[in-house]
């Protein structure tokens, strides 16, 4: 029998769409108990507006693009990244990405250190 926890998680693509704003944000269906999945989602919601505010959010001439990438979905995994560019006008924008990876069956947001073993 299958155990549903090592089964790759369903990833929505949700939108913030307003004006001089197009952001798509993952959202996490299925596979995990409710409360998991909604703190799973409240951190990816919580990082996107973080990026969003940090890259110029409500600035009158600031346009953002925000997009996302799975990296890993499996074996009680999720990793993906956020990336937000901003253009206020000039030659170039600027682009932030944002590195997530969870543990997909209690919804625990890794740390860097938390990924690797640590030498004996």
């Amino acid at each position: 029998m299958v155990n549903k926890a090592d089964l790759p998680l369903a990833i929505a693509a949700g939108q913030i769409e307003e004006p001089r704003t197009d952001v798509l944000v993952p959202e996490v269906e299925g596979y995990t108990t409710t409360s998991t999945e909604v703190k799973l989602n409240r951190t990816i919601q919580d990082e996107v507006w973080q990026l969003m505010l940090t890259q110029g959010y409500g600035q009158e001439e600031t346009h953002l693009t925000g997009r996302f990438a799975l990296k890993n979905n499996q074996a009680r995994v999720l990793s993906l990244t956020l990336t937000m560019y901003q253009f206020s006008g000039g030659a170039h924008g600027t682009t932030l990405e944002h590195g997530l990876t969870f543990d997909s069956d209690t919804g625990h947001l890794y740390t860097l250190p938390e990924l690797f073993k640590p030498k004996k």
